[in-house]
């Protein structure tokens, strides 16, 4: 696949490479692409090659998802230890079906999300819960084949003053069904929009092996399916892909790791001076 493997994060190196195998002889990328060579050494630099791609890559998301989620840990303890500061989160989703295309819904959704965002109770919510102008939003993804398809949602953390959301809850999810109407989609209000308990925002925030029902899967178990050769898996997989390229798994709103004073510590990249390399290309291949 040319070049040796030297990074499986947290994935079966044979599972990662069967995944991109599968990927370039669907057509979706080739053996230039920075997705089929991520994970390999260099032959010129001599240095491991990232692709950086979060959605697609079983490499890089793994250790970008984990990096991010000591970031949050940091910024929620740091924030929770203040006198009279509080957490919440909101997560949002709706109906869907299985002929429902994912880019349908994340636009829909999205849609939707912003209608909520601007109506006056929402700012009114955000007043009364004394909000600090800092959030998370975590944007989630599962399929169902055989259930209901693709399942998008929006897990949103709220920094805020002491106060309990849930007493305003129900009419924010009357508000979030009307937003979901609005933009072309259903849900119900029960399960649509849901703030949960402080307590349980910490795990689930920055948790990357969560429990899933029956017949649902999540980026990292459609990845396996797709190296054990499931068609379906190979499937919705090019179609999440091609749908998330760009987009953010994980984000704050703007200047909020200035006031956490967050960054990511990374692993130093140590640049060796580049060489001409002598193996052949056929020998690089195997």
């Amino acid at each position: 696949m040319g070049g040796v493997l030297v990074n499986n994060t947290d994935l079966n190196t044979i599972i990662v490479n069967s995944l991109k195998i599968k990927l370039r002889d669907s057509g979706y990328i080739d053996e230039k692409s920075k997705l089929f060579k991520c994970g390999h050494v260099s032959c010129g630099e001599g240095r491991v090659v990232r692709c950086e791609d979060v959605w697609g890559c079983p490499v890089c998301s793994a250790r970008i998802m984990y990096q991010k989620s000591i970031i949050v840990s940091r910024a929620i303890e740091n924030w929770k230890s203040q006198d009279d500061h509080a957490l919440s989160m909101i997560t949002l989703t709706c109906g869907h079906h299985l002929d429902d295309s994912l880019e349908s819904l994340i636009g829909r959704l999205s849609t939707a999300k912003k209608i909520l965002f601007r109506s006056l109770y929402y700012k009114y919510f955000l007043n009364k819960i004394g909000y600090s102008g800092i959030y998370l939003t975590r944007l989630e993804i599962t399929y169902a084949p055989k259930i209901n398809g693709w399942n998008p949602h929006f897990h949103i953390l709220l920094f805020h003053k002491k106060f309990d959301p849930a007493k305003m809850e129900s009419r924010l999810q009357q508000l979030w069904i009307k937003s979901l109407q609005k933009s072309g989609l259903e849900g119900k209000e029960e399960i649509g929009l849901r703030i949960s308990p402080a307590d349980d925002i910490k795990t689930y925030m920055t948790s990357l092996n969560k429990k899933l029902e029956s017949g649902h899967y999540d980026l990292k178990t459609l990845m396996k399916k797709v190296g054990y050769g499931e068609a379906w898996a190979l499937d919705a997989y090019i179609e999440l892909c091609k749908t998330m390229k760009g987009k953010h798994r994980l984000a704050w709103s703007r200047g909020a790791k200035k006031v956490f004073e967050l960054k990511t510590q990374e692993e130093p990249i140590v640049k060796k001076p580049r060489r001409r390399c002598n193996v052949r290309k056929e020998e690089r291949r195997q």
